[in-house]
């Protein structure tokens, strides 16, 4: 609640990329029901389901990266900030991104 009221209040200031905010929110909201599916079947076949989704955000992610930076808190807003976190989490197909996108975690913006 208290990062969707950060998110309202700084798009009512113009700072928030709301377009972004939003796609990063829909891709963990498909992750998890990938994630979700995978657990409920006790890991097996629809856990084959949550490769192509973790690899389709991971690119996306790292295309997003490339043309407008990591998409902090200030500007996707807490959660959307959490959702970046939570593709690269499940990104385990390329470690190499994780590694390289890591030392941002420690940013606070």
């Amino acid at each position: 609640m208290l990062a969707r009221a950060d998110a309202m209040q700084k798009q009512r200031a113009g700072l928030l990329d709301e377009l972004l905010r939003r796609e990063l929110l829909d891709r963990e909201a498909r992750d998890q029901a990938a994630q979700h599916a995978a657990i409920a079947d006790g890991g097996g076949e629809a856990f084959k389901g949550t490769a192509p989704v973790a690899k389709a955000n991971a690119e996306w992610l790292k295309t997003v990266i490339a043309e407008k930076g990591w998409p902090t808190r200030s500007r996707v807003g807490r959660d959307g900030a959490k959702a970046a976190w939570l593709l690269v989490q499940h990104a385990d197909q390329d470690p190499d991104f994780q590694a390289q996108v890591l030392p941002h975690r420690s940013t606070r913006r």
